[in-house]
């Protein structure tokens, strides 16, 4: 019969690899702030006007989603039937519905 595993001295150690290899990519990942002082002066233009875009894009959604989140659900005057008429032509499923 083969001895037991020792299941305590697996675990240890496997949390010593794992522990490492944390410890290893904390220390040599630069941070965001890092990696932006390490670009080159074209790079940063770049990387300024993505910022910039990206933050014109979320001002424009906030302000989009304020807009229409105050307008009331529009449907069509002749109510739900014809709605539903409109986008399936065979209304004989959704009959009972209405």
């Amino acid at each position: 019969m083969p001895p037991p595993i020792a299941w305590g001295r697996w675990s240890v150690i496997s949390a010593l690899i794992v522990g490492t290899g944390y410890v290893i990519m904390r220390t040599t990942t630069p941070n965001e702030q890092q990696m932006y002082d390490a670009l080159e002066p074209d790079q940063r233009r770049r990387v300024d006007a993505i910022r910039a875009q990206r933050a014109d894009n979320e001002r424009r959604q906030a302000l989009v989603g304020s807009f229409f989140g105050r307008l009331p659900l529009l449907i069509p005057c002749g109510g739900l039937g014809d709605l539903i008429s409109a986008y399936f032509p065979s209304r004989l499923f959704f009959s009972r519905f209405l």
